[in-house]
């Protein structure tokens, strides 16, 4: 197939889907995305997702290819939420961490406000798209699929700063810390410096200043889904 798309002198995005994390090494070769897992149907689907692409940035970038983490879930045709809003935005969120295709499953003529928000937020959207082009890791945590954890994913910026999201899925909301070891891991030239940079939060749009040789907190995340998404740069007023 890939051969004779080439054949026919056009430009095409072939996405290819075999639900499997071997796709990773060997997509660059096949197509432009690949998928990594199984259909995430389902909130455990989603989770599982994001655990199995935790071991794949190495295979994703520009001239490279996309891992593929499937489809992001709204409702169904009936107006059903298949996960709660509040995990749609962790997806979305880490999607945009990930670097990953954003394909949305749902109806876009039957959404809440509050998925269609969660969609259309082009902060969220740059992270996506940055040109750097780099998929974010895992900085802290284990795996979400058992969901009794908090995690901290970690993205490079073209700007040299990055977007940090805070993840809770276990049962009580709780504080999320990034200490001075996780943010020198995150921005290790801005720490040698001792910089201070402000923390943009992207969903509530806030900000706070944060010393690198300090920590950064995200307060009371919400359980079962909760997500803080911190995008890190210079203090502009």
């Amino acid at each position: 197939m890939r051969d004779a798309l080439d054949a026919t002198g056009r430009a095409f995005f072939f996405s290819l889907c075999g639900w499997n994390d071997w796709y990773a090494p060997e997509g660059k070769d096949l197509g432009n995305a690949w998928r990594i897992g199984p259909d995430d149907t389902n909130w455990d689907g989603v989770l599982k997702n994001i655990d199995i692409n935790a071991n794949l940035s190495a295979y994703a970038g520009p001239g490279i290819g996309w891992n593929d983490p499937c489809l992001l879930l709204a409702e169904d045709e009936t107006g059903v939420q298949r996960i709660t809003e509040a995990q749609s935005r962790f997806q979305f969120s880490m999607w945009a961490v990930m670097a990953s295709p954003l394909l949305i499953s749902g109806d876009i003529r039957n959404m809440s406000s509050r998925n269609v928000e969660t969609y259309t937020n082009r902060k969220v959207i740059a992270i996506n798209q940055d040109s750097l082009g780099k998929q974010g890791t895992r900085i802290v945590g284990s795996d979400l699929s058992s969901k009794n954890t908090t995690n901290i994913w970690a993205k490079p910026l073209s700007d040299g700063f990055a977007a940090i999201a805070f993840l809770n899925v276990g049962p009580n909301a709780t504080d999320v810390k990034c200490d001075a070891d996780c943010l020198s891991s995150i921005l290790p030239e801005q720490s040698k410096e001792k910089m201070v940079v402000c923390a943009y939060d992207l969903w509530n749009d806030t900000r706070e200043t944060v010393a690198l040789v300090y920590q950064l907190i995200a307060y009371q995340v919400p359980p079962n889904g909760g997500v803080t998404l911190f995008r890190l740069g210079p203090c502009v007023e």
